[in-house]
């Protein structure tokens, strides 16, 4: 569902209010989203979103007995290219002030945690790598901070990374 859409001289397209259902439950809801995007010569069919920005996303991640994601099944069903033909290229991704709800079926007694607060920036440079820089918290007295910052290597599948953890207790 999607409550509002708009235009922004600034901003781009700006959807308000969205949310994706599996069946009855949400698992993506998201205050707003906006980006910019050209479309470069038709001959080429690609639409090209400079930056894409997502505010506020509440996600809900749950690792099934069968250890798949709930996430794969919207992955599996969607596709990067339009039913006409077109492309779409994301050059920058921010995800900002976005909460995942993780429950882990798997166990016996299903975990649930609680990450807050998760600012995520990703910078594509495909084919080759994505960049990425990231801050969170993980509800605990006191909160666990999280901050990354690194690069994926897509072609030689390896992630070069430095990783700050605070107020983890062991």
């Amino acid at each position: 569902t999607i409550e509002s859409l708009r235009f922004n001289l600034f901003r781009g397209l700006v959807l308000g209010n969205i949310a994706i259902y599996d069946q009855d439950k949400p698992i993506i809801t998201l205050k707003e989203g906006s980006c910019t995007f050209f479309i470069p010569p038709i001959f080429k069919k690609m639409v090209v979103i400079p930056s894409l920005k997502l505010e506020s996303p509440v996600i809900f991640l749950q690792r099934r007995k069968d250890n798949n994601f709930n996430l794969q099944d919207l992955l599996s069903t969607s596709s990067s290219s339009a039913p006409n033909g077109f492309r779409f290229l994301i050059n920058k991704l921010v995800i900002a002030k976005a909460t995942v709800n993780f429950q882990d079926d798997t166990l016996e007694t299903p975990f649930k945690k609680t990450i807050e607060n998760i600012d995520l920036t990703l910078n594509f440079s495909l084919p080759s790598s994505i960049k990425f820089n990231l801050k969170s918290e993980i509800q605990a007295v006191p909160p666990i901070g999280i901050k990354a910052t690194g690069e994926f290597d897509i072609s030689k599948q390896q992630l070069a990374a430095k990783i700050t953890i605070a107020n983890l207790s062991p």
